[in-house]
């Protein structure tokens, strides 16, 4: 079975998977198997070893979308110690009759280079481009994927077939779940409202401010509720999730922050900043 992280299933990407492949979504626990698909964004130092192990079990396989550098960061600290290289590169594609994603070749903007682990020939590459490497630690075990193929392109929207058998491939190479197989919950996480949003909104436009400073200023705008906004505690419930760090929105916050609605925003709160 093929399941849809939480996260992705929320966002304009993961909605196209949806249409596309048809997946389950996956909510807080793990599945007990299956091949999951999550976006990179949602990984960090607090949970990355929680997915690694759960990939490692026979009947699972993780595939990571949206591959950055911090990831190949990550992946190196995980017990894995993968040595995975994002990098840009010049490729010639070589033509043949099997469905190997060539529709995609100009949105493929990444590929791998490195030792650790593997990749399938024709499936995993298009010409000289690895554009997904696999891992797994014995013929009975999970597998752990990462792959920059834009599987949420409307390119594919007219090969679903091929594209969930390439999917299944995942599933038919990570070993047989027994029986009595445990479930793993994962991490709870923070969930955002309309008014952390608009925090974070503030802090991205107002960046190495106090929350203080922050405050002092809004407060001429005349636009915010600041009972309601209730803006130190909301400040330092964002600090503690890791959304806000040194007066700034780390990573994290700026992801969630592009993703919400609250974004469309950004241009015309800044001007009135000015003002």
């Amino acid at each position: 079975m093929i399941f849809l992280s939480e996260y992705l299933s929320g966002v304009s990407k993961g909605r196209i998977l949806k249409r596309l492949i048809k997946p389950e979504i996956a909510g807080q626990m793990l599945p007990v198997s299956g091949v999951l698909l999550i976006s990179a964004k949602e990984l960090n130092i607090e949970n990355i070893n929680l997915y690694v192990d759960w990939s490692q079990q026979a009947g699972c396989a993780l595939l990571i979308l949206e591959p950055h550098e911090q990831l190949m960061e990550l992946c190196k600290q995980t017990t894995l110690g993968l040595d995975w290289i994002l990098e840009y590169s010049e490729h010639t594609i070589c033509e043949h009759d099997a469905f190997d994603f060539q529709i995609l070749q100009s949105e493929i903007l990444q590929s791998f280079r490195g030792y650790s682990g593997s990749y399938e020939p024709v499936k995993h590459h298009i010409g000289d481009l690895v554009h997904t490497r696999y891992i797994r630690r014995h013929s009975n075990s999970g597998v752990f994927a990462v792959t920059t193929l834009p599987l949420w392109s409307v390119n594919l929207l007219d090969a679903a077939n091929q594209v969930k058998a390439w999917l299944n491939w995942f599933l038919d190479h990570c070993g047989t779940k027994s029986n009595g197989a445990h479930v793993v919950e994962v991490v709870n996480t923070y969930k955002l409202n309309q008014l952390d949003y608009t925090v974070l909104l503030l802090v991205h436009l107002m960046p190495e401010y106090s929350c203080g400073d922050i405050k002092e200023k809004i407060e001429h705008l005349g636009i915010f509720d600041l009972n309601q906004l209730d803006l130190l505690s909301r400040y330092g419930i964002l600090e503690n999730e890791k959304f806000i760090a040194n007066k700034n929105l780390t990573q994290k916050g700026i992801t969630a922050l592009q993703d919400s609605y609250i974004w469309n925003y950004a241009e015309p709160l800044a001007q009135q900043l000015k003002d």
